[in-house]
């Protein structure tokens, strides 16, 4: 579908990069959001496009989301002491 436009729209940590790095890695033409003003935007228009949106259990998601922090600063105090 060389016309097609793919948007991904989703909430955070439901993996959705891997959606995106996945259909980049085909030629696709992607889009990445985490907007649901987007997707009202999007359905509005005239045009082919193809909408992917994903979905999270909700307490893994939560327990991804609240962690996520956690590992950047333990990365960023590896990085010092490493160095």
């Amino acid at each position: 579908m060389p016309d097609t436009e793919y948007h991904i729209i989703t909430m955070a940590k439901v993996a959705s990069a891997s959606f995106s790095a996945e259909l980049k890695a085909t030629g696709a033409a992607v889009k990445h959001y985490h907007s649901l003003t987007k997707l009202k935007m999007l359905l509005g228009e005239d045009k082919n496009v193809i909408i992917i949106t994903g979905i999270r259990e909700f307490v893994a998601r939560n327990i991804s989301y609240f962690f996520k922090p956690l590992r950047i600063t333990s990365l960023m105090i590896w990085t010092n002491i490493v160095l």
